[in-house]
């Protein structure tokens, strides 16, 4: 969450479930000016809906890449080059290859953070920026780094809305599917600084799965979860969103064996491996 934080704490609501995406500054400062511009022109000359209307409507289609490739300024190659790939509605997809191959910066690219040099992504057909995905798809995003709010766990569950709205059952039946037995009104302290990587990570999917998600993406969201756990909240992430779009990115291969599709990048290039492939 760090993007939209250190540029404008106001703009965190509104625009949550679409950026929580936790990567270094470094990588996203040369965008960071234009998306804030564009963002402010954008509430300032439009009419933009309350946070309680902002409820999203079905992925119902694809998720399209048209040659697109991405250069970072400091980068002496594409982060992502000449890149075609269509996801469809119910696609399962692990997302894997080494650090800086370029996983990270697709992400970003399907939510429209950050726009192609050249080519151009569409979601449901329809060109990819923050605002038409904030508004036109119910898309969670549970990154690597959580970002904890400072408030309970029923704030931080219901966020953008107000804790008073919290459906209390659902929410702790998802908080015991991943190992937290804990009261709505017990505080995580200053940005979740009582809590511990693993507890950040797991309130952070429960947050995603209380959205019911028809676009879930997972970016290394549960690294610091031991072998059971994380076997036990992709059987949650399934049962809960058993429908949805999901994306996996990630080093391991637990709770991945119900992918559908597998990509592989490296050096900023996509080589799809059919299962076949895979098992070998």
């Amino acid at each position: 969450m760090a993007l939209f934080a250190a540029g404008s704490i106001r703009l965190l609501p509104a625009f949550y479930r679409v950026v929580s995406l936790s990567h270094s500054l470094s990588n996203y400062a040369p965008d960071l000016g234009k998306i804030l511009d564009v963002l402010d022109v954008a509430i300032e000359d439009q009419e933009i809906p309350l946070i309680k209307d902002i409820t999203g409507s079905p992925f119902k289609d694809n998720l399209r890449f048209n040659d697109v490739s991405f250069s970072y300024p400091t980068q002496g190659h594409g982060a992502i080059t000449n890149l075609n790939l269509t996801l469809y509605s119910g696609d399962r997809v692990m997302i894997t290859g080494p650090s800086g191959s370029g996983k990270s910066t697709f992400l970003a690219l399907s939510l429209g953070l950050l726009k192609p040099d050249d080519g151009f992504v569409s979601f449901d057909d329809k060109n990819v920026d923050v605002l038409n995905v904030a508004r036109g798809a119910s898309v969670a995003l549970v990154p690597q780094d959580a970002f904890i709010l400072t408030g309970s766990v029923a704030d931080n569950i219901c966020f953008p809305k107000p804790a008073s709205s919290i459906n209390v059952p659902l929410a702790q039946k998802l908080l015991k599917a991943v190992g937290l037995d804990w009261d709505m009104d017990r505080h995580v302290g200053e940005n979740g600084m009582q809590l511990s990587g693993g507890e950040r990570q797991r309130l952070a999917l429960v947050r995603a799965l209380y959205l019911s998600p028809s676009f879930l993406i997972l970016d290394e969201s549960t690294s610091q979860l031991d072998v059971d756990m994380t076997k036990q909240v992709y059987e949650l992430v399934y049962e809960i969103c058993p429908t949805a779009t999901i994306l996996i990115s990630t080093h391991q291969d637990l709770g991945t064996e119900h992918c559908n599709r597998y990509l592989l990048f490296e050096n900023g290039k996509l080589t799809e491996i059919d299962h076949f492939e895979r098992t070998q």
